[in-house]
């Protein structure tokens, strides 16, 4: 069994608003976009999109300053 270090190069976030959909029937809704960029450890960087709501993108950051904080203790 190999591991390998996985690092996250850059977290990149935009908000934005949904206006319109043929598919939402609620609009104006707040939407995060986040563009994480991924070193696989082997050299390669590999970027990924996703989008989340305003509450998932909070509690997605609030995840992130937890690890950040239990790193520290290490």
């Amino acid at each position: 069994l190999e591991f390998r270090r996985v690092l996250f190069r850059s977290l990149e976030t935009k908000l934005g608003v949904a206006v319109c959909s043929d598919q939402c029937k609620r609009m104006n809704t707040p939407y995060v976009t986040v563009l994480a960029r991924i070193d696989d450890g082997c050299g390669s960087v590999r970027d990924t999109t996703f989008e989340m709501t305003l509450a998932q993108f909070q509690s997605f950051a609030k995840s992130f300053k937890d690890i950040a904080a239990l790193m520290d203790t290490l």
